[in-house]
Order: C-alpha cells, then sequence, then structure tokens
C-alpha cells in the first residue's frame, strides 16, 4: 500500500482541506464585502456567492477527469508550484505594502 492510500492519512488531508477552505472562504467574503459601499454589499456577495458555487460545480466535474489524465504525482507537482508561486506573491506584495 502506498503513502496515502490509508485511512488516517486521507481523513488527516481531508481535515487539511476543510480547513484551507474555511479560512480562504471567509476571507474571500471579508475581502469582498470591503470592496464595496454599504448599499452594494448585497449584491456583490450573493453574485461572489454564484461565481463560487459555479466554481465549486465546475471543479467537481472536471477534478476526476484531471487527475485520470494527469496522475497524482503531476498534480502534487502543479500544486507545489501553484502554492510557492502564490506564496512568493503573497510575500512580495506585504513588503510592497509595509
Amino acid at each position: 500500500m502506498g503513502l496515502g492510500q490509508n485511512a488516517p492519512l486521507v481523513a488527516v488531508a481531508l481535515l487539511g482541506i476543510a480547513v484551507a477552505w474555511a479560512l480562504g472562504y471567509n476571507e474571500g467574503t471579508v475581502l469582498l464585502v470591503s470592496s464595496y459601499s454599504a448599499d452594494e454589499v448585497a449584491s456583490a456577495r450573493g453574485k461572489g456567492e454564484f461565481f463560487l458555487v459555479c466554481g465549486q460545480v465546475i471543479g467537481s466535474l472536471l477534478a476526476g477527469s484531471v487527475i485520470e489524465f494527469l496522475g497524482w504525482r503531476t498534480m502534487l507537482a502543479i500544486l507545489t508550484l501553484l502554492f510557492v508561486l502564490t506564496s512568493g506573491i503573497a510575500i512580495n506584495s506585504r513588503k510592497a505594502i509595509a
């Protein structure tokens, strides 16, 4: 049995995904709401929720096909690269703000 194919590791991975999703969702909502005036918040939040759900549906429908096509190792490499790139952008933007 390979690494990541047993129940405890899958449970920990799912927990990590859930925590990351919750933090990202909350921060995204705060950023969206703070970007608009008080009169526009309700409309902007509704549109934001709509696009969020559309993204979830598309991601759910494509996830199996993408993993089947690329494989887990390639997906892990791509996600690691994206993580490093976004971390670098976040660090540089914080330095620019400060």
